[in-house]
């Protein structure tokens, strides 16, 4: 086999290889540095680790040469029994069970407090839901995992496929263009490369990556690489590092014989580079080999049919830069990389299963000694003496007379015989195994007999904080994930789309969305949350209090006993702060009370409670019910004027202060089995009489318009010319004179 080295090849090096404006050149160093990455990853010897661990899981053995689904013959008479127990496996998923069984909470994060973005964010989180049944990323999520803990290493890749969705319209060419939709892919450390030399993965300005793709499609696509295209194989990958077409970064199926020269997939390689100063608009590059690339970004003039979310122009593609920033100029690679543990000083992962297979092969080759020994000698032997005439057929049955010559008692003999050492050993590997990973025996299901539950939740715990790393790492891989589907909707979902998201009332509802329906919302957040309150038990148990005290009802408690579904006992709580925020935001701007309604005579028209009937004149105004939560609106509305800004401002003032005391009003006449039912206090006692408050009795001026005489900016409420002073003092029975005094406060002591 011919290995070319990395450094052979076009590739112009005086130029940055993202840079160079020849598509050819371009795509040549793009494949010097996989090339050269994949070198990094052979000479480490995460290359073989991680195809060991990868046929290893699967049954195959650490060598490759095993089969855990049967018995196979070895030796030169077939006298040894080679065995697999793929105890690796199991180890292997309970790891991963432990880290993924706890499904993460995903919460909207908008980008202000202001009603719109909590709408939005809200609107967010159903269709987040929405993509976990659609685009399955709870199941990718999982399978990253696995992949993370197996392999050392995975990348999640988050990818808009404009060839899917809704038909939209047809183009020039008859085509029909495509809504499009988000595609996450799940790869494997052979399916892509990045800059193995950067100082960390923050600094990752590029990545490139494989998937396969129907050649014929791709044909119909782009006739000018038609005949490149249907002579292009998988076997023939273009960054393979052997001439011969063996290439050691492929996983196959076991015995897969070399015929994929028959396929019609083909893999089409990618290269995203972001924006920077040696690459200022960024780069998307998308090729099969150095003569067939199907796109780039930076060849305007390239009469290449568009692919994905390519912008055109009758004369060809048109330099769209790099698709995946947004208007504030944050722009993403769209790929979330993930370890379980980084080694020191560099960027390779690594996973602490790799150390498991040594032990493995012990498990195997104790496993291959006990069937060996009971193949030879499981069955008894009879010793019989030379000329008893006895044959194996008399010993055929049960209950048979067996005769022979001789005087010699024929003996059964018994020839298996093992080593108690043997089986010693095959127990210390797999503890050693479970040591190793600190899966010990109360996390695999098999806790001592007799073992307090103190002890077993201890041992559960240490397990939990033995991996507390990969637990991390996942989190913010799930984080990253929403946050970039959310992102490329954002970006790329120009027209309205339906979704299925879950309603009011945990009804479902098909609703319209575009990307300024969640526009405001910045990202995706995995909030550390009790493990239990995930679980149906542990919502069950929480939602047990509640219905004892009444705050749910018996229907709700059947929900969360039915679906563990608690979302519906917090909607009115959700809904009625975005109410309060929505009101705030509307007192910021001066919007109050509507005007009130005056009768013939000039006087506001009062309804049978002393409350004012407002008017309508089709402008937005607050309108509050008397069955709002007063308690909890009026100390949010008294806070808007807690900003020195906000007071300069009359119509603010004004709005605020009529607001309040017309909830105060509401309050007071609000039903006290109301109130307990919301949960609040009673009202405050009044301080004037119900008549004496702005805008509500005759003669005071209605509420909107102007309070007071001098415009002294005093808050609206009566204003007496004279205040009550204190009661007299009677006279000093000894003197008989009247004591002057008009203060409550003690008199002070004369210094002398």
């Amino acid at each position: 086999m011919t290995v070319r080295r990395p450094e052979e090849g076009t590739a112009d090096e005086s130029v940055y290889f993202a840079a160079n404006s020849d598509s050819r050149t371009a795509v040549s160093g793009t494949l010097t540095r996989i090339r050269r990455y994949r070198e990094c990853m052979r000479t480490s010897g995460r290359a073989e680790k991680m195809r060991r661990n990868w046929l290893a899981w699967q049954g195959f053995g650490p060598r490759g040469d095993a089969d855990a689904s049967r018995v196979q013959a070895g030796g030169e008479q077939g006298e040894i029994m080679n065995v697999t127990v793929n105890h690796f496996a199991s180890l292997v998923n309970q790891a991963c069970v432990l880290i993924t069984g706890t499904k993460p909470a995903v919460k909207a994060v908008p980008t202000s407090s202001d009603f719109d973005s909590l709408a939005q964010a809200q609107f967010a989180d159903a269709l987040n839901d929405a993509c976990e049944r659609d685009l399955q990323t709870p199941e990718k999520e999982a399978q990253a995992a696995l992949t993370m803990i197996l392999m050392s290493e995975v990348c999640l890749l988050q990818d808009w496929d404009a060839r899917v969705g809704a038909d939209e319209m047809p183009d020039e060419n008859e085509r029909v263009i495509k809504q499009g939709d988000v595609r996450v892919y799940c790869l494997t450390p052979y399916e892509y490369a990045y800059d193995s030399d950067s100082q960390d993965t923050q600094s990752h300005r590029w990545i490139a990556w494989r998937r396969r793709v129907n050649k014929w499609e791709l044909a119909a696509d782009y006739p000018q690489h038609k005949d490149r295209l249907q002579s292009a194989s998988l076997r023939r990958d273009v960054a393979s590092d052997s001439t011969s077409g063996a290439d050691a970064f492929e996983l196959r199926r076991r015995d897969q014989a070399r015929v994929d020269s028959h396929t019609d997939e083909v893999y089409v390689w990618e290269l995203r580079h972001l924006p920077t100063s040696a690459c200022i608009n960024g780069r998307i590059l998308r090729f099969v080999d150095e003569d067939c690339v199907l796109y780039d970004s930076l060849a305007p003039q390239s009469s290449t049919p568009p692919m994905d979310d390519e912008a055109t122009t009758p004369t060809g593609p048109v330099d769209v830069g790099y698709p995946y920033q947004d208007a504030q100029g944050g722009a993403s690679l769209m790929a979330v990389i993930s370890a379980p543990e980084y080694l020191p000083g560099v960027i390779d992962g690594h996973t602490p299963f790799f150390d498991l297979l040594s032990l493995q092969e012990g498990v195997d080759l104790s496993a291959s000694i006990f069937f060996s020994a009971i193949n030879s000698g499981g069955m008894q032997n009879l010793y019989v003496p030379r000329g008893a005439n006895i044959t194996a057929e008399k010993l055929t049955g049960a209950l048979n007379v067996i005769e022979f010559d001789g005087v010699t008692v024929p003996v059964a003999q018994s020839n298996v015989s093992i080593n108690p050492a043997v089986a010693e050993f095959a127990q210390m590997c797999v503890t050693w195994m479970r040591q190793r990973v600190s899966l010990n025996d109360v996390v695999v299901g098999e806790p001592s007999k007799g073992m307090p539950a103190q002890a077993m939740a201890l041992l559960r715990a240490q397990a939990v904080e033995f991996h507390s790393r990969l637990q991390a790492a996942y989190e913010r891989m799930v984080e990253s994930n929403r946050t970039n589907v959310l992102k490329l909707y954002q970006l790329f979902a120009k027209t309205e789309r339906v979704a299925i998201i879950t309603g009011k009332g945990s009804a479902w509802a098909a609703k319209s969305f575009s990307k300024a329906s969640i526009g405001k919302v910045s990202r995706y957040a995995v909030e550390s949350v009790n493990p239990v309150t995930k679980t149906l038990a542990g919502r069950v148990a929480f939602a047990q209090p509640l219905l004892d005290t009444g705050r749910i009802t018996s229907e709700q408690y059947l929900r969360i006993c039915q679906t563990g579904r608690d979302e519906p006992i917090y909607d009115f709580v959700r809904n009625n702060q975005a109410r309060i925020q929505r009101e705030k935001e509307m007192l910021m701007r001066g919007v109050g009370l509507p005007p009130m309604q005056v009768g013939p005579d000039g006087a506001p028209v009062l309804d049978s409670s002393g409350l004012p009937l407002f008017a309508d004149d089709g402008a937005e105004h607050i309108r509050p019910l008397i069955t709002d939560t007063h308690w909890l609106d009026i100390p949010e509305e008294l806070a808007v004027l807690a900003t020195p800004e906000v007071r300069e401002n009359p119509a603010v003032v004004k709005a605020v202060s009529e607001l309040v005391h017309y909830r105060l009003a509401l309050w007071r006449q609000m039903d006290p089995a109301v109130i307990m039912l919301l949960g609040g206090t009673p009202a405050p006692p009044p301080a004037a009489p119900l008549g004496m408050m702005p805008g509500i009795g005759a003669g005071v001026p209605a509420m909107g318009q102007a309070q007071g005489s001098g415009g002294d900016g005093r808050p609206p409420g009566p204003h007496p010319e004279r205040q009550p002073g204190l009661p007299k003092p009677p006279p000093n029975p000894i003197t008989g004179q009247q004591d002057q005094q008009t203060s409550v406060a003690p008199s002070m002591p004369q210094a002398a």
